[in-house]
């Protein structure tokens, strides 16, 4: 069965330890929102089937290999390949999109300054045009939407803290998990 794949744009900063904690964290928490979302559709698919018996103890007869697995990865360029059609492919390949629009380091005429990479907004722009996917921005800080141009307020749903900060928002979490139960229960369907 075809995994969902969720696919993780986010800022390149200066070559480092940080660049890489920060996609361990996206990673790590669209891990465990997809994980949630498998086990939520499974729960559901058994719940649907148990009522439709008429025997109480009735088993949908699935087991984890059954429900599609999930696939995070970074929407990076390949090896050999022109950046941009490396990136698009990505993004094409990927069912969901998650997006970090936090600001990083950049240097500008010889002094730092933090913003959002360039690169996020044309990769959200792309994602955009591409209406069947679904699109999530995340964010570090306490106050991102000021950074953020007000078409694409609405997609701002959530924070994912960095180091050790606390405070993942609740919302984000369920609903990327949600989003996932969606497409797990939409390709087991299909399968049928």
């Amino acid at each position: 069965m075809k995994s969902i794949n969720i696919g993780v744009g986010y800022g390149w900063a200066w070559r480092g330890v940080t660049q890489d904690s920060r996609w361990h964290e996206l990673r790590d928490f669209c891990r465990s929102a997809a994980e949630h979302g498998r086990r939520s559709a499974a729960a559901t698919i058994k719940r649907d089937v148990s009522s439709e018996d008429d025997e109480p103890e009735s088993s949908t007869g699935m087991n984890n290999e059954d429900i599609p697995k999930v696939r995070v990865a970074r929407l990076r360029a390949s090896v050999g390949r022109l950046i941009w059609e490396s990136i698009k492919e990505h993004i094409d390949d990927s069912d969901i999109l998650v997006f970090d629009v936090t600001k990083t380091p950049r240097i500008r005429d010889r002094k730092k300054h933090h913003c959002v990479s360039p690169n996020i907004w044309i990769e959200i722009g792309y994602a955009l045009a591409s209406v069947r996917k679904r699109v999530f921005l995340v964010h570090a800080g306490k106050h991102a939407a000021a950074d953020i141009p007000s078409d694409l307020l609405g997609f701002v749903i959530g924070r994912v803290p960095s180091g050790k900060a606390k405070g993942v928002d609740v919302s984000l979490r369920v609903s990327l998990a949600c989003e996932v139960a969606r497409l797990v229960i939409q390709r087991l369907s299909e399968a049928e």
